[in-house]
């Protein structure tokens, strides 16, 4: 399982997937960082994240883009995340880790501007999560 790059007229879509969300979730992560550079990142520094919303796919637009947010504030490339998933009180949380390295030690050959809810899909069924999304570049 990872990420693939779908055909798409002007942007980029991604199909991620995993054996759950959470999984499916460090997929996406990665073909961003892969769209930014081809390089193998490095995990030498970490992030946290705590994100909070009312449907998954809110919470995949909300990840996503603060990947791309850490990317163009922080100069921060991810490599892989440690998340935790859970529901409470009709909310989805997604908690963790963010490990990566800083961008300015690799060579960057792309540039994503946001995360979109355009084609935005979540599959899941038997053990199997697909994700698919838009990204602006």
């Amino acid at each position: 399982m990872g990420f693939t790059f779908l055909p798409h007229t002007a942007d980029l879509k991604v199909r991620a997937e995993g054996h759950s969300f959470v999984d499916a979730c460090n997929h996406a992560l990665q073909a961003i960082t892969r769209q930014v550079s081809e390089q193998h990142v490095q995990s030498k520094q970490v992030h946290s994240i705590s994100l909070s919303a009312h449907t998954k796919e809110a919470l995949l637009f909300d990840l996503l883009n603060e990947a791309i947010y850490l990317l163009d504030a922080k100069n921060f490339l991810i490599h892989n995340a440690t998340l935790h998933f859970h529901s409470e009180n009709g909310r989805v949380i997604l908690q963790g880790e963010l490990h990566g390295d800083d961008a300015g030690t690799y060579e960057t050959t792309g540039h994503i501007k946001a995360a979109t809810y355009h084609d935005m899909k979540i599959e899941e069924r038997d053990g199997h999560v697909v994700l698919e999304f838009v990204l602006d570049i």
